[in-house]
This record gives structure tokens, sequence and C-alpha cells, in this order.
């Protein structure tokens, strides 16, 4: 029979074949690394932590897929885009530069909070395109709307990671945005390198830092309101309106017909979770779950609304409401599965114990070095899936003994590093090669978005060596 130590060792090694067998299916990793995990915990007597692993794991994933799919058919109901192209041969150096700001830290980080899923990249590319940047360099600045992810398709990452630290999501969200302020400015040096060549006066960069840090301080205090899955939708659309107001309308005025059902959304959003009588009304139905995790408040939740939003703007364009939910599902089938298949991977790895074992041999291996994993296996899962749910259901069972006392501040930097990373993805990468038609595909593109990946480095350590200080 196994050991404890050798049958541990079982589901890494199973994920590890899956995802050099599958580089591009990462799914298909945790899905083989959990029911490793499964067989082995049969051969334990564990049969009931493992099937308690499993239903927890569907209670978790299966708000966050109603999001995902919501999502879906809220993007595809959306009216034609604008041409975004039509006043930039026109716009001096200025005016372009502070359009490219809004693309790449307002609008993608706006669109990616409200769906997610390389959303905010796709709706940046046309403006950053307009305002006259194209190839490898295009294809860098569409990666830094995923700058605010941890708050990306209404936080399910950060949602998700709550449940399975079994934390507070407000608090989460207030840990992951003090460890987001570290990441920030390593996005916004990589924008100050891609557009060295443009001329503009040295005042210019000190205006985008102050709105970036008044982006980051309008998060940082919605999350003391707000649970996750809005407080970045709202803080930023507000910083957005502002921005449009200060430069007259310019940037912005012909979206509205475009983005009608986000402008409806989020004070949708706002009221249903602020307005306290409307709040208490809509947690009265409420689901039985896991017996720990929270009851599913169906109406109370994001998903919902997110939901009864993509409706509305389906009947506006005259589609097909089930038709249209359908072909989201097949859309969004590769995300709805992986989600499922690393918060179920993590779980697995959790419920028996093989985690503690796995911890405590790299304690015995590394020392106090063992906690170093934490930021490394946030960055790589982030990087690798595109997901942060993903990353930090695979790397938290392993890393939170590690933390300690500290699991909340622990949890909030591994959410908000891996998150970042998402911005490597070869999803999103190749997302973005697709939309500006770039010849020289994917190796052209990460040469172009290296900067960025040794700038996130850089900073997802002095972020974790500021949490242990």
């Amino acid at each position: 029979m196994l050991s404890p130590s050798a049958a541990a060792s079982l589901p890494i090694a199973a994920f590890a074949a899956a995802a050099w067998m599958w580089p591009r299916v990462p799914h298909r990793a945790a899905l083989a690394g959990a029911a490793t995990a499964f067989a082995a915990a049969l051969l334990f007597d564990e049969a009931g932590a493992a099937a308690d692993a499993v239903w927890r794991s569907l209670w978790i994933a299966g708000p966050m897929s109603l999001v995902i799919v919501a999502g879906v058919v809220l993007r595809d109901a959306s009216p034609p885009v604008v041409d975004a192209s039509a006043a930039g041969d026109r716009d001096d150096a200025r005016t372009r530069h502070r359009k490219l700001y809004v693309a790449c830290f307002l609008l993608g980080p706006f669109f990616e909070c409200a769906v997610g899923f390389g959303i905010g990249t796709m709706l940046a590319l046309p403006f950053i395109l307009a305002a006259g940047w194209s190839g490898a360099r295009a294809v860098a600045l569409g990666m830094l709307a995923q700058s605010f992810v941890p708050w990306g398709a209404l936080a399910i990452g950060t949602m998700a990671s709550a449940a399975i630290a079994d934390l507070p999501p407000l608090a989460l969200g207030i840990a992951a945005a003090d460890s987001t302020a570290f990441l920030l400015p390593a996005f916004l040096a990589v924008f100050w390198w891609l557009t060295r060549d443009q001329k503009v006066a040295p005042a210019q960069y000190l205006e985008d830092a102050l709105w970036l840090a008044a982006t980051w301080g309008a998060v940082r205090v919605a999350s003391e309101f707000l649970t996750p899955d809005i407080a970045g939708l709202a803080a930023i659309g507000a910083v957005l309106a502002v921005r449009g107001f200060a430069d007259g309308g310019r940037i912005d005025a012909n979206l509205w017909h475009r983005f009608w059902p986000y402008l409806v959304l989020v004070p949708l959003l706002v009221c249903v979770r602020l307005v306290a009588p409307i709040a208490d009304l809509l947690k009265q139905v409420a689901i039985p779950t896991a017996t720990d995790l929270a009851p599913f408040a169906p109406f109370h939740h994001a998903a919902f609304w997110l939901g009864l939003v993509a409706v509305a703007a389906c009947a506006a364009q005259g589609r097909n409401v089930a038709a249209s939910v359908g072909s989201a599902i097949v859309t969004a089938r590769g995300a709805l599965i992986a989600g499922f298949a690393f918060i179920l991977f993590g779980e697995m790895l959790a419920r028996p114990g093989f985690a503690q074992i796995l911890v405590t041999a790299a304690e015995h291996a590394a020392g106090a070095s063992a906690l170093l994993l934490a930021p490394l296996l946030a960055g790589f899962g982030g990087a690798m899936t595109g997901s942060a749910l993903a990353a930090n259901a695979m790397a938290l069972p392993l890393t939170l003994p590690l933390w300690g006392s500290d699991a909340l501040g622990g949890t909030g930097l591994q959410t908000a590093i891996a998150a970042a990373f998402t911005a490597l993805s070869p999803s999103r990468v190749a997302l973005a090669v697709s939309l500006v038609g770039l010849a020289g595909g994917l190796g052209l593109a990460y040469r172009a978005v290296a900067p960025l990946a040794a700038g996130l480095v850089l900073a997802s350590f002095v972020a974790f060596a500021a949490e242990r200080i």
C-alpha cells in the first residue's frame, strides 16, 4: 500500500503530467489531479471527505458559472461596436496619450470587472489602435486592461477564494486591494515604457500616476462598504465618469449606445447591495449549501441581476434569449469546466490532508523559505490558467497552512498576484494577437509583453516582503 507521502505526491504528479501533455487545456490537468486525489483518498478510507469536497466544489463553482454565462450573454447582446478611430488622426500627441490611458486603465478594467475573461482587453484594443498603436505594442498595451482583475467578472476569483479559504469576502477584498497597490506601479511603468516614443510633457506622467492612484483609492474605499463582486465595478465606473467629465466627454461620448447595459447594471448592483431594506428582502430567499458555506441567496447574488440586464439587452436587440444562453454556454464551456476543475482539485488536495503532507515536506526542505511558494504558485497559476479563481483553487490548499495566522493577508496577496499574472496567460495574449492581426503571432507578442512580466515579478516580491513585515 502507498505511504501517505507517496499518495500525497500523486495528484501533483498527475496534474504536472497532464499539463505537459495538454498545455492549451489546463482544465484537463486539474481534472487529472482531482481524479487521482479522489482515488488516493479512497485508499485511505476518506470517501466521506472526498464526497464532501465534490459537494462543496459544486456550490462554490455553481454561482460563479452563472456569472460567466450571464456575462457572455450580455457581451454578445450588446449593440455593435462604435468606430473608435473616427477622430484618431486629428488628435495631438497629448490627446492620443490621454485616450490611450483611458482605454488601458479605465475602459478596459471597467468592462473586465463587469464581464471578465479578457473582455476588457477586447474592448480596449479598438481604442488603442485608434490612438495610433499597432502590432506587438498594441497587444502589450491591451494586456494592461488586466490591471484590476481581482474584481474581474464580478470578482468571481476573489469571491471563490474567500469561500475556499473560509474568509469574509469583504475583508478579503480589502486585503486584495492593499496588495494590488504594490502591483499597479508595474503596469503603469510598462505603459510609460511602451509609449516612450510619444512627445508629451513630463506633467502628463504625473497626471497618469494621479489618476491611477485615484482609481486604486476609489476601489479601496469602495471595498470598505461593498463586497468585491461589485466594489471594483462601482469604483472604476465612478472614476471613468469623472474622467469623462474632466475630458469634456471627448473620449467616451460615443460609447453610450454600445455600453448602456453596463451603465444600467452598475447602479442596479450598488442599490441591491447598499439599500438595506432591499438587500434584506432579497436575502429572505436562501438555499442551504455545503455545511461550511453561506446559504445561496439567488435574488441577492450579482449573477441574477447580471442575467436580468443580459435578458433586457437580448430583448433590445431582438435576440432569442434561450438561443443566446445556449450559445453562451458553448462559448464559455472551457471557462466553466476549468473553474470547477481547479476548485475540485484544490478541495481534493485539502480534504484528505494531502496538502498538509506536502506543506510539511516543503517546510522540511526549504525551512522559512517555504512561504515563497505562495507568490510563486499564485503567479504561475494566474499565468498558466488565465484565472485567479483557478490559480487560488489550486494553490491555497498548499499555502494556507504556511500563512498561519496571516491567512487573510496571505490570501489577499495571492489573489492580487494571480490576478495580475493573468495578463501573461496564453489565452489573453492569443485573443489580443487575433484582434490586432499580428503577423508574428504569440512569439512576437510575448517579446513585447516581457517588460510586464519582469515588472510583475519584481512587484510581486515587493508586495510579498511588505506583507511579511
